[in-house]
């Protein structure tokens, strides 16, 4: 293990590809007092929180409020802010360890496919700097530790060994599953290894058996259930589904029902033809066209490694067919199309006739990668800049409601849940000062007390406004730009 390490320290390709991400991750990290998203304030931190109170299993109700939120991301969490003291350098914490965890195992999956360490560099490159990387890299989101779990996965399942690597490779193929729901392809696919050895089989059960019954012990105590996967209403009207599959219909089973062979029809046209043109624009055209051409000589390979990560990339893909379009959620896809590139580009300078024009093209397609992606960058650096500005305005919220009398001031649903209001006032150890409830919509002799704008005109909310209520009861509640 030592020689290996060593190994990867002294080699510069891997330094090169591997100081790309650190620098990208630096740069949007730097300075910014949280990197958030609606999923984390509403879901993720109230566990965490919840936890540290001491509330136990019950902090996880809190993970009811969204689409399907499995615990594991509020875990990593919970643990990294152990060790950091802070949740927003927890957050941090998590997705730095995770990119880099994930990058290295995705440099020697390449290198175990028999890619040389200038492809595999190239492919990291590609892939740090596509959109499905820089939004899952920015922002409180569990695609991350996803990404990182399923590398590994894949990396062991190459070379399964001895009972404890498949022990191992049990234990993530679930933590996938409890990381992001649509990672529930990991555990039938990673147990294709161990069909021809009990032992193995015994061992891989064992691993995946412990996250399983463990989370089957808490759905019993909390919601008296065998199996629980949290999911609930959130206050905004979010689609979970993609529009070209479901076709107005509230659901995938409701748009079968209504159109079994029409929703068919647009399942297979989004999974083969609309879904991976949005995934190749995702992750740089040119990259899309590159790993097109390595297609052929990707499929003319029949060892089981190299059909095990298909089976990987693919079931992952169709899983996400009828999911609404994130580009974060296909990173582990991205990561193919990356790798499909750097293959075609390293198979030219193979040739000796190609090999001096694709040592002059390679630095330029590098160059021409980090360029193209630029404005992406720079959209997710404009969000998390906004964020900030955000942190403040509820700064100086806190510091008006301060100066109050001792209350609580009433907010909004969504007001409490999807804002950093909870987050700072926490912060601040002001949270007692918050209380969730119900703002009658009549304002009639309701008086303004303060205006807070939020400086972000591509936000349809324009910031809070403090009422007080004839009852003496302080309103805190978000007002529209229309307003």
């Amino acid at each position: 293990m030592r020689e290996h390490l060593n190994g990867l320290v002294r080699d510069p390709f891997c330094s090169f590809a591997i100081a790309v991400p650190i620098f990208i991750l630096s740069w949007f990290y730097c300075d910014l007092p949280l990197v958030a998203t609606g999923d984390g304030y509403a879901a993720y931190f109230p566990v965490v929180w919840g936890l540290q109170d001491g509330q136990g299993l019950s902090s996880f109700l809190s993970l009811e409020y969204g689409f399907v939120r499995p615990p594991g991301y509020a875990l990593c969490l919970f643990f990294a802010t152990f060790l950091t003291g802070d949740l927003a350098a927890g957050v941090a914490l998590v997705t730095v360890t995770s990119a880099l965890i994930g990058l290295l195992a995705y440099r020697q999956i390449l290198l175990r496919l028999g890619f040389s360490k200038g492809s595999a560099a190239l492919a990291i490159v590609s892939l740090c700097v596509s959109e499905a990387f820089l939004h899952a890299m920015t922002a409180s989101v569990p695609d991350p530790p996803y990404f990182a779990v399923v590398m590994l996965a894949v990396l062991l399942g190459m070379r399964p060994g001895s009972a404890l690597i498949c022990a191992t490779i049990g234990f993530l193929a679930a933590a996938g599953l409890f990381l992001r729901a649509n990672g529930l392809y990991l555990l039938p696919i990673c147990l294709l290894p161990f069909l021809g050895s009990f032992r193995h089989l015994a061992a891989y059960a064992c691993g995946a058996l412990l996250p399983l019954l463990a989370w089957s012990y808490t759905s019993l105590e909390v919601k008296d259930v065998a199996f629980w996967l949290p999911s609930g209403p959130t206050g905004f009207d979010i689609q979970a589904y993609h529009p070209e599959v479901v076709a107005g219909a509230s659901d995938l089973l409701d748009a079968f029902a209504r159109e079994p062979l029409r929703t068919l029809g647009r399942l297979v046209v989004r999974a083969f033809i609309t879904g991976p043109w949005d995934l190749a624009l995702g992750a740089w055209w040119p990259v899309g066209l590159l790993s097109l051409a390595a297609l052929p000589a990707a499929l003319r390979r029949r060892d089981r490694t190299a059909l095990f990560v298909w089976l990987i990339v693919v079931a992952g893909w169709l899983v996400l067919v009828p999911v609404h379009y994130e580009p974060r959620y296909y990173i582990i896809q991205a990561s193919a199309l990356s790798a499909g590139a750097a293959f075609t580009v390293g198979s030219v300078v193979q040739q000796p006739r190609a090999r001096r024009f694709a040592i002059l093209a390679a630095p330029l397609l590098i160059l021409s990668v980090l360029i193209s992606r630029y404005p992406s960058a720079q959209r997710r650096w404009d969000f998390m800049s906004k964020a900030g500005i955000v942190i403040a305005e509820v700064h100086r919220i806190a510091d008006f409601i301060s100066s109050f009398p001792p209350g609580c001031v009433g907010t909004e649903m969504v007001a409490y849940r999807n804002t950093p209001l909870r987050f700072v006032f926490r912060q601040r150890r002001m949270e007692h000062r918050l209380c969730c409830c119900g703002i009658d919509d009549d304002s009639v002799g309701f008086v303004q007390l303060a205006r807070f704008p939020l400086l972000d005109p591509a936000r349809p909310v324009a910031g809070f406004v403090l009422m007080e209520a004839p009852s003496d009861q302080a309103f805190l509640q978000l007002f529209r730009r229309s307003e």
